[in-house]
């Protein structure tokens, strides 16, 4: 493997633009790393210098009186390329075109022997390629996926049309007298650990033979949606094992929307590529890689390959291979030549070589493209984002004079989250004007950004302000007033009914905690020891097990602190049985050292314990069943 691998250099091209780096960007560079451990590709970088030294040190003669006139005469001699040929209609299939044939010459460049040696080594590599991987066992599987349980027809949706879709019912949802097509929008993540709920999109109504169907009108501007199942009531939902199936949106002609496959590449191909899911938890039957027909379809936009996965080190052996021969960064070369020196490029094509550079771990490249696009388009949102992030790659070099090179940043930042980029990234920018700003605008940041992202951005440094700590119990007792019951016409998204309760009662928990812990702070015990009983009331799902996220231990602090020792007991022990090493165990222990020593505290602690790990223990089983239903049905 590492024989084969070794056979490849970077061109003469990148190594001579290797020898012109200073020594910040000569650290963040690819080829310098390839440099540092080749010999071959070390003596010619030496090479290429050695030729700069002289040519500079070379005196320069006077140019002939008719050199331009003779430039210019040769120049309107040319004539343009021959365009390739293409196979005529009768062809034989397996022959080439004409343009596409290997030709002999080889290109004139101060390495040529050099060059044909590497390229013969790759063809030699290229051969062992192919050879190694034909005997070689592939990672997929041989067995038929089968087809999905949802269907849609037409298969690239078309915006302001008609959506047909068929649904053969999964075990536990079959002899529903209906069912619901519950959808998100494509920008709007629903998969993983994300329990939020998704829009009632159709009635599913039953076609016979386990199947139901369901027509909608799709609205003027759809670009993409993602796709689940739920029954009526909300409790049981189906999705394209734990993952929803996607719908991307496409034109009159059948083809897919450039405008659709971005917002799906950005969202879906971080999710679902042609191998199934990413994440390891079980693989959708459905095929879904955006990037691959961005690229088949737009070739000349970099979003197919800015957004792609890194093929090195992914798929088959043969696929990781083959990589090597067609890598990303030679694209990106293409398209940055093409680009660059245009004088007014478009926003997205200047995010999309951000996100490339980003894509194949080229830092100053990332960062090349976000500052122009900060520069030259301040209004697009997405500029704030790349920036902030392209400032982070900066900080990461630690050249000198970090902060002088960072501070006329800072109002640049500013404009730009006042204009469009109101509650994005509230933790980065936080942190990064904390580093380089001075108080009063760190200050105003940090109001500003509480009120834009819901007091998001929230640590210890910021209960020892009295006015933050004010605004954020007003902002998180407004959060309070809201419920736990399903809004009409809103449906669990990608996992069960109990899930989206669950993580419900977690959040309004987690917010009166806050609340408690604050009013504990400005020593209103009263006040605290009233949030943490509105938390304590809010009846649990059985998912929970029983947790309140530390509400109870404020609500030990709040009561000893109004005498109550009773009522503080019999919470730490609820505590301390669920997290017997969490960071009120030994509090418990400070603060009733009597009380916690004896064994009645040991033995209903130890009895909590109990419940809660046998109900644990059933939510794991719950798990694995609900798991190996959705394995079944496949």
């Amino acid at each position: 493997m590492k024989t084969i691998l070794n056979g490849l250099h970077p061109s003469f091209e990148a190594l001579s633009a290797c020898s012109d780096m200073n020594d910040v960007d000569r650290a963040a560079s690819k080829v310098s790393r390839h440099v540092a451990q080749c010999a071959q590709c070390r003596d010619a970088v030496e090479q290429i210098r050695e030729m700069g030294h002289s040519a500079r040190h070379e005196a320069a003669g006077r140019m002939p009186a008719d050199l331009w006139s003779r430039i210019e005469t040769s120049a309107k001699r040319a004539t343009a390329p021959r365009p390739r040929e293409t196979p005529l209609a009768d062809a034989d299939v397996w022959q080439l075109a004409p343009g596409l044939k290997p030709t002999s010459s080889w290109p004139t460049s101060p390495t040529r022997a050099w060059t044909a040696k590497r390229w013969v080594g790759v063809g030699v590599a290229a051969a062992a390629v192919v050879v190694v991987a034909l005997a070689w066992p592939s990672d997929r599987s041989l067995e038929a996926t089968g087809t999905s349980r949802l269907t849609f027809s037409p298969s690239r949706p078309i915006p302001g049309g008609v959506l047909k879709v068929r649904y053969t019912a999964a075990q536990w949802l079959k002899g529903a007298p209906k069912l619901v097509l519950v959808g998100r929008g494509l920008g709007t993540p629903a998969f993983g650990g994300d329990w939020t709920l998704g829009d009632s999109l159709a009635v599913l109504l039953p076609a016979g033979s386990g199947t139901y169907a369901a027509e909608l009108r799709l609205p003027s501007d759809f670009m993409g949606t993602w796709l689940s199942v739920s029954d009526s009531a909300g409790k049981e939902t189906d999705s394209d094992n734990l993952r929803p199936w996607v719908a991307i949106g496409g034109g009159l002609d059948g083809k897919p929307s450039h405008a659709s496959l971005l917002v799906a590449a950005e969202n879906v191909g971080n999710i679902y590529d042609v191998r199934g899911d990413v994440h390891g938890a079980m693989s959708p039957r459905q095929s879904v890689d955006p990037s691959d027909s961005l690229r088949r379809y737009f070739p000349k936009s970099p979003a197919g390959w800015a957004f792609a996965r890194p093929p090195e080190g992914k798929g088959t052996l043969f696929e990781r291979l083959v990589a090597f021969f067609n890598s990303s960064e030679r694209k990106y070369m293409s398209f940055y030549n093409e680009l660059w020196p245009q004088k007014n490029v478009d926003a997205e094509l200047m995010y999309e070589m951000s996100m490339f550079g980003a894509n194949i771990q080229e830092p100053d490249e990332e960062i090349r493209w976000a500052r122009r696009l900060a520069t030259e388009h301040p209004d697009d949102p997405r500029a704030f984002r790349v920036l902030l992030a392209s400032l982070h790659q900066v900080e990461l070099k630690q050249p000198v004079g970090l902060r002088d090179s960072m501070q006329p940043w800072l109002p640049i930042l500013d404009e730009m989250y006042a204009k469009v980029a109101a509650g994005e990234q509230p933790y980065e920018v936080m942190q990064f004007m904390s580093r380089y700003a001075d108080s009063g605008t760190v200050e105003r940041w940090r109001i500003r950004v509480d009120s834009a992202s819901g007091f998001r951005f929230w640590d210890d440094d910021a209960l020892k302000d009295a006015n933050r700590r004010r605004r954020a119990v007003a902002f998180w007792i407004g959060e309070t007033r809201g419920s736990c019951v399903r809004p009409s016409g809103k449906y669990p998204f990608g996992t069960s009914g109990e899930s989206w309760v669950a993580r419900c009662q977690r959040e309004r928990i987690s917010t009166f905690t806050r609340v408690a812990r604050v009013r504990l702070i400005d020593g209103d015990n009263l006040g605290a020891r009233a949030f943490v009983d509105s938390a304590e009331q809010i009846p649990l799902v059985a998912e929970n097990c029983g947790r309140r996220w530390s509400a109870r231990a404020y609500g030990a602090i709040a009561s000893m602190r109004l005498g109550d020792t009773v009522r503080a007991e019999r919470e730490l022990i609820a505590e301390v049985g669920i997290w017997p090493n969490g960071p009120y165990a030994d509090s418990a222990r400070r603060w009733m050292s009597a009380r916690v020593n004896s064994p009645r505290f040991t033995a209903s602690v130890d009895s909590v314990r109990r419940v809660f790990l046998a109900c644990e223990a059933g939510q794991r089983l719950d798990r694995q069943a609900r798991r190996k239903r959705y394995q079944s049905a496949n």
